[in-house]
């Protein structure tokens, strides 16, 4: 029994250790937080010193700033689309080019994004179509979609469905 209590003294003894340097280790992550937190804050400050050096072009400035954040997102999801047409449809770079100017137009002439419209080529091209042809079906399938109020997947479907009867 004295060997259990022992035992037991020593685990515990153990453990009291290590939340004590879990404790030492988490106050240095907290001091780089805060480390970090001071920066954020300092260069907000700058920002706002900068905003009231430029006068009221310190307000036209932000919604630039929140554009940028934002069209980066933009040209991510449309490359990850695109690559994901790639690698279902496989072809050439030139194939490539064309498949990706073809979505650019569609994002330019349709309501749907040139992401919606790389993400309908996508669908396209699991349905075996090649790059001439899911060219050509795209713009009946944005129509459907916009016109049926419905989802690019489904509008694909009907569209690669119905021509297949053909």
């Amino acid at each position: 029994m004295k060997n259990v209590v022992l035992n037991i003294t020593a685990n515990i003894s153990q453990a009291l250790t290590s939340l004590n340097g879990l404790k030492g280790a988490s106050s240095v992550i907290s001091d780089g937080f805060k480390g970090v937190g001071t920066q954020i804050s300092n260069a907000g400050d700058k920002m706002i010193g900068l905003s009231g050096k430029l006068g009221g072009l310190g307000l036209a400035f932000a919604p630039v700033i929140a554009g940028a954040g934002t069209s980066v997102k933009t040209f991510v999801d449309f490359d990850d689309a695109m690559r994901q047409v790639q690698a279902t449809m496989g072809g050439t770079e030139s194939d490539y080019k064309k498949l990706e100017s073809a979505a650019r137009e569609m994002g330019r002439t349709t309501r749907f994004t040139a992401t919606d419209s790389a993400e309908a080529l996508n669908y396209l091209a699991l349905a075996g179509y090649d790059t001439d042809r899911a060219i050509a079906t795209l713009p009946k399938v944005l129509s459907l979609a916009s016109a049926g109020n419905m989802d690019l997947a489904k509008a694909s479907d009907l569209v690669t469905d119905s021509m297949s009867i053909l």
